[in-house]
């Protein structure tokens, strides 16, 4: 896992702690790590002023076999980090109350019309927490829902295939059918009539470089219209 990418999980981790624990486990990270958090904080501040710096635009190539742009790169999954946290602080109710994650991925298309990926954290921080949060809150708010979604998790490979965004399968599991698409929407390129009515952000398992990534796909087309890609209006109905 590169510097960056565990610096930025760090970070994320560590938001979710109080302030006495937060400065606890910041005493307990090693030199590297505790350099690599700052370095993400840095990054963070630098990107909420407008002056981060955008990655290049790498190729890559589905599961499926079709072409598609990935712009960033991320080498593991943030389970690993929340293990190693748990190693670290000694707590293993860390590891037990957070279901293993994939790190997500935006599908966006670039100036040819062409669909491409994005990392999350290249959205401006309040529109990345919000749609994560209004995603989350799906399968949360439930244990069953919770249960069902560390299984997709733990065995991502089962899901790349679905014909079904995860709200489909986490809610209705095995009695999903095909999602309606009334709206204009597409599985695996833009949002389903459900996730569009509950305002969530639509998303799926794919598989990219030998990595098992969750997409957020757009509002159909029609729904989004006058919203840029790192806007909240391009990915959910706002309130």
């Amino acid at each position: 896992m590169s510097d960056n990418v565990r610096g930025k999980d760090l970070l994320n981790f560590m938001d979710k702690l109080a302030e006495p624990e937060r400065s606890q486990f910041f005493e307990l990270l090693s030199k590297e790590d505790a350099v690599a958090t700052m370095q993400a904080s840095l990054h963070e501040r630098d990107r909420l002023r407008g002056t981060g710096a955008q990655p290049s635009e790498l190729a890559f190539r589905t599961q499926a076999g079709s072409n598609v742009g990935i712009v960033g790169e991320h080498e593991q999954n943030r389970s690993e980090v929340i293990a190693a946290v748990a190693s670290e602080v000694g707590d293993t109710a860390i590891a037990e109350d957070i279901p293993p994650d994939l790190h997500v991925y935006l599908r966006v298309p670039n100036s040819r019309g062409d669909p491409t990926l994005r990392d999350i954290y290249d959205l401006p921080q309040q529109v990345q927490a919000e749609l994560e949060a209004r995603f989350k809150a799906m399968w949360e708010c439930e244990p069953s829902r919770t249960k069902t979604y560390r299984r997709f998790m733990e065995k991502p490979g089962h899901q790349v295939n679905k014909d079904v965004c995860l709200r489909n399968l986490v809610i209705r599991s095995s009695s999903a059918k095909g999602t309606m698409w009334a709206q204009g929407g597409k599985h695996k390129e833009s949002a389903c009539d459900k996730c569009i009515a509950k305002r969530e952000a639509c998303a799926h398992i794919d598989k990219v470089n030998n990595e098992y990534i969750k997409v957020f796909v757009p509002l159909p087309r029609d729904l989004r219209k006058g919203k840029k890609w790192d806007e909240l209006g391009y990915w959910v109905l706002e309130d």
